[in-house]
């Protein structure tokens, strides 16, 4: 009897929280306006870049903290061999010597077999002898081809060279800030080993928790409130660009990242950003009513 009663009393405890959850009008808007969301800061792309061959490192001109932008020298290898190859593939290159010989051979014998046609038919020469000459112009046009073959494969030969050569000038892919240098001048590196570190901060992306129950508050290319936790009252909009499709069951919650203009580069990466949406600014930017009396 006395566990039939606690029973009922449990659950007329439940019946009145659910009716008051229902006359008070909750939705997921205030739902989630009643939590602070916090996310971090990261920077929008990383690139630990490193030169595709090995070598001693001559120069690196830049410093941990200096702007860069794509195409700006990061370090510069030594290069006198490499130099060298292009000088001596380029002269193979650009000279026709074996391509003009073969083409002079090639109109020698053409007009030998001419001729050796001409005496065949007058019976002055022998078949013999005019299958051969023949034999001999169709050979010249075989070696034509091929002078031109090798033309082209020394002209190939000569850009692989000069792209080797440019290898040893390693630049940035992304404009960005230089963080770390894995290197210095005089050391050398091994292929594809970083020799610096370059990340974006322009657009700075806020990665943040959502929760299932604000997944439609918070959807591609919504538009969002960020600030950083220390300075709230610099605020900025971000627009979603990502939103995970892979849930948290712990938590029950998503990851969600969303993209920030920087062009000072004041907002560093690794802060703690406040994010709302805009609907939730607006309602706290709301006066208080005043209650009726």
């Amino acid at each position: 009897m006395r566990k039939l009663t606690k029973y009922w009393i449990l659950l007329s405890l439940c019946s009145l929280a659910v009716a008051f959850w229902l006359s008070t009008g909750l939705d997921t808007a205030s739902l989630a306006a009643s939590k602070r969301r916090v996310g971090i800061s990261v920077p929008s792309q990383v690139a630990q870049i490193a030169s595709e061959q090995a070598g001693a490192i001559l120069e690196i001109p830049v410093n941990e903290g200096d702007a860069c932008k794509v195409g700006d020298v990061i370090c510069r290898q030594s290069s006198a061999m490499q130099e060298l190859e292009v000088e001596r593939l380029r002269a193979l290159a650009e000279s026709d010597l074996r391509l003009r010989r073969a083409e002079s051979e090639l109109e020698y014998l053409r007009i030998a077999t001419t001729r050796a046609r001409e005496l065949a038919q007058k019976e002055i020469t022998s078949e013999s002898n005019l299958r051969a000459q023949e034999l001999e112009h169709e050979m010249a046009k075989i070696r034509l081809e091929q002078a031109r073959l090798d033309q082209a494969q020394a002209v190939n030969a000569w850009r692989q060279a000069e792209v080797r050569l440019a290898q040893r000038t390693v630049k940035s892919p992304i404009t960005g800030v230089v963080t770390r240098l894995f290197k210095h001048p005089g050391e050398t590196t091994e292929e594809l080993a970083p020799v610096a570190e370059v990340v974006q901060l322009d657009p700075l992306w806020i990665e943040f928790e959502v929760t299932l129950l604000e997944g439609d508050l918070f959807t591609k290319d919504t538009e969002v409130l960020v600030s950083p936790a220390a300075t709230p009252e610099d605020v900025r909009t971000a627009r979603i660009v990502f939103v995970s499709l892979k849930a948290n069951p712990s938590s029950h919650s998503f990851m969600v990242r969303a993209a920030t203009a920087n062009p000072k580069l004041d907002w560093k990466s690794g802060l703690k950003m406040a994010v709302r949406t805009k609907a939730e600014a607006e309602k706290s930017t709301e006066p208080n009513s005043v209650p009726p009396k």
